[in-house]
């Protein structure tokens, strides 16, 4: 099994679409991508037009190694977006490993690439242009990655803050029938104090209608930062109703 450490969607241009750490200090976006555009270069102008797939890393002699040591950084490319996983492979099983990893890989690139063929056709780079991407990405490559949270079994807010997309909700068949239900019953109303029923329920119809997950980031950049308490509330309430199931990638610590 792959121990994913950082995920990143990059596209020809060295942009920065997407990416997912799994680490406590997230690696800096920039660097990573100058680093891919120079590892492309040197693939195709220096080995005979090849292009470089997997690079090692290998203890420090002078450190621990605990943050490299067996590390691999894993390029997969597309027509217009590239694909870099830093992880850990089994050791028992690191052909199959790699091989599952890189089918993934490419099966989430060519769908990025469908859906959002003319924003990366676009001469202007535009980051909200690619809103959704989240979602997908979440819900077709993390899916067998993240783990169900039970009942309490949720982070802080605190730290949940700090990491924002590890904490994911998806709408569930029961869910979508007994919504309407729950948007009225007491204990809901209580919780929303400043959202307002039709921001929950054009939340919920924009969940049902790309049949996708949305991450705690997602909430937060559509009802803003002052309203994080009251919607990380909501939507844990929501969850335990059976509205949401709710999923995290284990990165934060979880206060039973």
């Amino acid at each position: 099994m792959v121990r994913l450490k950082a995920v990143y969607f990059i596209t020809d241009e060295g942009f920065n679409i997407y990416n997912q750490s799994f680490e406590s200090t997230d690696r800096d976006q920039d660097m990573v991508s100058s680093l891919i555009l120079a590892l492309q270069t040197f693939g195709k102008e220096v080995m005979s037009e090849n292009v470089l797939q997997t690079v090692g890393f290998r203890e420090d002699k002078e450190g621990d190694g605990k943050d490299t040591e067996g590390t691999r950084m894993i390029l997969e490319q597309g027509n217009r977006v590239n694909a870099i996983c830093f992880g850990i492979l089994d050791k028992d099983n690191e052909e199959r490993d790699e091989y599952t990893l890189r089918r993934q890989l490419r099966d989430i690139i060519k769908e990025v690439e469908e859906k959002y063929g003319e924003q990366l056709s676009d001469p202007i780079f535009r980051k909200n242009a690619f809103l959704g991407l989240e979602t997908l990405i979440n819900t077709r490559f993390f899916r067998d990655k993240m783990s169900r949270i039970y009942q309490q079994q949720y982070a802080s807010l605190n730290e949940y803050l700090k990491y924002p997309r590890s904490l994911l909700f998806e709408l569930t068949p029961r869910g979508i029938k007994t919504y309407s239900f729950y948007r009225d019953y007491p204990e809901v109303k209580q919780k929303m104090k400043a959202i307002v029923v039709d921001e929950i329920d054009h939340l919920i119809e924009d969940i049902e209608e790309r049949g996708s997950m949305i991450s705690f980031q997602d909430c937060i950049e559509r009802f803003g930062t002052d309203r994080s308490q009251e919607i990380f509330e909501l939507l844990k309430l929501l969850a335990r109703k059976g509205v949401f199931e709710a999923y995290n990638f284990e990165r934060v610590s979880i206060a039973v």
